[in-house]
């Protein structure tokens, strides 16, 4: 149909991705993934996908308040193509996240905050 927008071929995306996660010590998790990625379409890198991606996220339960946790977080995502042409590249980037949740009983519903 005229008018439409689509990419055209066979479009092929291969890697692998790994996960760690676990308690190092009671009350404190690790929650961790990689994942390295080639793609190809028409010639060239799908535009979009970057070749290399990582997160790690750490959980501590405080044990002196029960209910509370404090959350910390790293994402990393490396450079990517923005077009299809593979002639605009977005750089990589990384965040840093804080946090924190407090989970209770109102009643018998759980509840988190």
């Amino acid at each position: 149909p005229s008018g439409a927008f689509g990419y055209i071929g066979d479009q092929r995306h291969k890697g692998i991705e790994l996960t760690l996660n676990g308690d190092i010590v009671r009350g404190l998790r690790l929650i961790s993934g990689l994942a390295l990625t080639d793609t190809s379409l028409a010639g060239n890198e799908v535009a979009g996908v970057p070749d290399f991606t990582a997160n790690a996220d750490i959980e501590w339960d405080l044990p002196f308040t029960p209910g509370i946790t404090l959350t910390g977080r790293a994402v990393h995502t490396g450079e990517q193509w923005a077009n299809s042409t593979n002639t605009l590249r977005l750089e990589s980037w990384t965040r840093f996240d804080i946090g924190g949740r407090y989970v209770f009983a109102a009643g018998e519903v759980p509840v988190t905050l």
